[in-house]
């Protein structure tokens, strides 16, 4: 998640330097959701 909320989907850019490239997940994509309910009840539980 970015700090405005956006949720990211990495993608590894690198396979050798082990390197990921986070992109927006679309306001289509049903994983959207998933991911933003994760995060916030991650976010409770850590404080």
């Amino acid at each position: 998640m970015t700090e405005d909320g956006i949720p990211l989907e990495a993608q590894l850019e690198n396979a050798g330097n082990g390197t990921y490239h986070g992109y927006p997940l679309m306001e289509n994509d049903p994983f959207r959701k998933t991911v933003i309910e994760k995060w916030f009840k991650s976010k409770d539980v850590d404080g």
